[in-house]
């Protein structure tokens, strides 16, 4: 790839950080790499399990965060937090977004806790959810099971603040093969994941540069985020389910390197 121009990354989203990590060493991280995004699973009556945290610890960490200034936190909404959404409700989302919080994800999936059964019946009231908080950004996740939802909000082209994430593993780490073109979005802002993580980070990224680099480069799109959550956990010889930092920086450090290579090139960086 030397002297090729790589293909440019909004950023690399890290999903699942719990109370078995300090939040200090959160945002050390993002100091240091301004293109990272941390993903926040909200879930109720699952807060302090692995993957979720408490809401004590959220509160530490929006409030170190604050002193970054543009740290990138996103809130991937589960269970009924994702059900309030898809009921047009807005409270939780606009309170999270005054605590720093810029992108939330719906996550309208069965394994996610949410009853699939009729999704098409909920566009309306979550277009009117999309609309009633404008300055922030909505991410739909794009696979059969979420087609009733994503299929119709790409009808409607007045909504400027959504975007969508391909991702057929839904948190449970199947690989995905390929890379989507953002033409099949009709060029909404778009990002990738399924099975991503430190094993396979520049594989993927190289591979996602040989597919799709080209049609982003040529065409008036956003850049794509990579997003990875069940890779970065670490499992101890007793049992217990913890967020790996260490896996985190090893990722940072893989990507940094293709960024070294002209593999990719990073939007956010300051």
């Amino acid at each position: 790839m030397s002297g090729a121009v790589g293909v440019e990354l909004l950023g690399v989203g890290f999903c699942g950080p719990d109370d078995s990590v300090d939040p200090q060493d959160l945002v050390k991280i993002c100091d240091e790499k301004r293109w990272v995004e941390w993903g926040i699973l909200f879930r109720p009556g699952k807060e302090g399990c692995p993957r979720f945290p408490t809401w004590k610890w959220v509160e530490s960490l929006c409030d170190k965060v604050a002193t970054l200034g543009n740290a990138m936190l996103a809130a991937h909404l589960c269970g009924s937090r994702c059900d309030e959404v898809l009921n047009g409700e807005t409270a939780f989302v606009k309170k999270l977004a005054g605590m720093g919080f810029q992108r939330f994800q719906v996550n309208a999936t069965a394994v996610n806790g949410v009853d699939t059964s009729d999704l098409s019946s909920k566009v309306g009231t979550l277009v009117a959810a999309i609309k009633g908080v404008p300055n922030v950004e909505w991410i739909i996740q794009r696979n059969e099971e979420t087609r009733p939802i994503w299929s119709e909000l790409l009808a409607h082209k007045e909504l400027e603040n959504i975007s969508i994430l391909f991702d057929d593993s839904v948190g449970t780490g199947v690989e995905r093969k390929d890379f989507p073109s953002p033409e099949t979005v009709a060029g909404t802002p778009c990002g990738y994941a399924g099975g991503i993580g430190p094993h396979n980070i520049q594989t993927l990224l190289t591979t996602m540069q040989q597919q799709v680099g080209g049609i982003y480069l040529a065409g008036d799109y956003r850049a794509p985020w990579v997003d990875m959550e069940s890779s970065l956990r670490s499992v101890s010889n007793d049992g217990v389910d913890s967020f790996s930092l260490s896996k985190v920086r090893e990722v940072v450090s893989k990507v940094d390197q293709l960024v070294a290579e002209n593999v990719v090139t990073i939007k956010k960086t300051t």
